[in-house]
């Protein structure tokens, strides 16, 4: 009789571990696929309260997050969009006066490769004290600045109105 009550405990015991431990395996292999796939996956939803509930949690997030990303993306196409078709020329500066972004226009007036001058000083494209001081000045501040910049080049001097303001996160900085 102990021999048989053992067996149907242990014939219980492991039927109760594979149903609560499918649905973890379900949901580490969701985890995975969200990584693999992207977050247009679901995770099946199990009967078991406890892990059917965060099953529909990561779901949520995964939806919420992917509607994030999306939105972030259409955002920045706008903008690139925006930004490549101005006929104004445009410079962005990091703090440390390198130049993370440049229109085409700029990049024209300018008189460089727009790839080129990614990632390099300001000083390092274009030898202008005027550019360099206007970049200077209007990092150094938070009010807007305007000026003129001579830029001294083979076809002669080019003269450029120049309107500068510092872009500041949300820590100010």
């Amino acid at each position: 009789g102990l021999v048989a009550v053992a067996l149907v405990a242990g014939v219980v015991s492991y039927r109760m571990a594979r149903r609560i431990s499918r649905p973890l395996s379900d949901l580490r292999e969701g985890v995975e696929r969200f990584e693999r796939e992207g977050l247009s996956y679901r995770i099946p939803v199990s009967r078991l309260e406890e892990v059917g509930s965060i099953a529909a949690l990561m779901n949520e997030m995964a939806e919420r997050l992917d509607e994030r990303i999306r939105a972030e993306v259409r955002q920045i196409n706008e903008q690139e969009a925006v930004f490549s078709s101005m006929v104004e020329g445009l410079v962005v500066v990091d703090p440390a006066e390198r130049v993370t972004r440049i229109n085409r226009s700029a990049a024209r007036l300018l008189g460089v490769a727009s790839e080129a001058a990614l990632g390099k000083s300001i000083q390092e494209i274009v030898r202008s004290t005027y550019l360099q001081e206007f970049v200077t000045k209007t990092l150094s501040t938070v009010d807007p600045v305007e000026g003129d910049i001579v830029i001294r080049g083979h076809q002669g001097d080019r003269f450029l109105q120049a309107h500068g303001a510092p872009l500041l996160d949300d820590a100010g900085k």
